[in-house]
């Protein structure tokens, strides 16, 4: 879920938008807020609005839509609760059925990409399932570590981790199109499929 804090000066003192906070109906919550407010008074409504309406709810990062912080006008929280694991699995399976379909069409690159794509965000699920929050890593030898896989998987996961790099940015002679062939898109769609089926265990 995402709980974004608009802070426009315009909006506001037009009274276009009201200072409140609403519920939108598609898993995000916006709170509208007077630019002039101060930063902490801001965090303290959102923290009532935790305590009040939303307890199960943690923050996992903040994101500032201004580099500068002096000219912020809009911030976005992230929350994830405990329904937002689905979210991740689904992804990930739809990860693996894309890596599949690359294979089948010889883009080798972009299915052992995906494939890691699949055991990072199943990886990620059961961490948020045990600790209630993201973990903004992609190496997927400290994820699975985190979250208690066994050593088999760990290995696999260090291939993927990889993978993660050699197949988004040319080496010093190849581009990922050139440098992955057929036995790496597949071995990397083996261990994501074995790093997948382990995590639908657990949660």
């Amino acid at each position: 879920m995402m709980l974004q804090v608009l802070r426009d000066p315009k909006l506001v003192e037009n009274r276009k938008i009201p200072e409140l906070t609403q519920y939108t109906g598609n898993r995000t919550l916006t709170i509208y807020s007077s630019p002039t407010s101060p930063f902490v008074k801001l965090l303290r409504r959102i923290r009532q609005l935790k305590e009040n309406h939303l307890p199960d709810l943690r923050i996992a990062f903040i994101w500032f839509r201004s580099p500068n912080i002096r000219i912020l006008n809009s911030y976005q929280f992230i929350f994830f609760m405990k329904e937002d694991i689905s979210l991740w699995l689904r992804q990930a399976e739809d990860d693996l059925k894309a890596a599949e379909k690359n294979l089948g069409i010889e883009v080798y690159y972009m299915a052992s990409f995906l494939a890691q794509q699949c055991a990072e965000k199943a990886l990620k699920a059961l961490y948020i399932k045990k600790f209630k929050e993201l973990l903004r890593v992609h190496d997927l030898v400290y994820l699975s570590k985190k979250v208690e896989a066994p050593d088999n998987l760990s290995e696999d996961c260090r291939f993927l981790s990889k993978v993660y790099i050699e197949s988004r940015y040319p080496d010093e002679q190849y581009p990922p199109s050139e440098l992955f062939k057929k036995k790496d898109a597949e071995k990397a769609i083996s261990f994501a499929k074995e790093v997948l089926r382990w995590v639908k265990t657990k949660i």
